[in-house]
């Protein structure tokens, strides 16, 4: 199979997503169980990080992709910076 073909990058794309989608639950979930920040700020970024891919699977072609694509990525590294901020603070 041609590393490049069209059906190896769809199945690297949802198996991705899907990593990032269950990395966002995983946390989440820790956050409905525990009530600590932390948790609930990753469980954020990592659907950012899922929207992100969508939208540019979405904008795909357009002009006007690497703005959508460049916002969301934008939002999820403002979101783990968050993270660090709230880990850093003693409990």
């Amino acid at each position: 199979m041609d590393p490049s073909s069209p059906i190896l990058d769809t199945t690297v794309f949802y198996i991705q997503e899907s990593g990032a989608m269950l990395f966002g639950l995983i946390f989440l979930f820790l956050y409905r169980q525990s009530r600590v920040v932390y948790f609930g700020l990753w469980g954020a970024a990592w659907f950012l990080r899922f929207l992100a891919a969508v939208f540019a699977a979405f904008f795909a072609g357009r002009d006007d992709r690497a703005a959508v694509d460049a916002f969301f990525f934008a939002v999820f590294f403002l979101a783990m910076s968050v993270c660090s901020r709230v880990f850093r603070q003693p409990l």
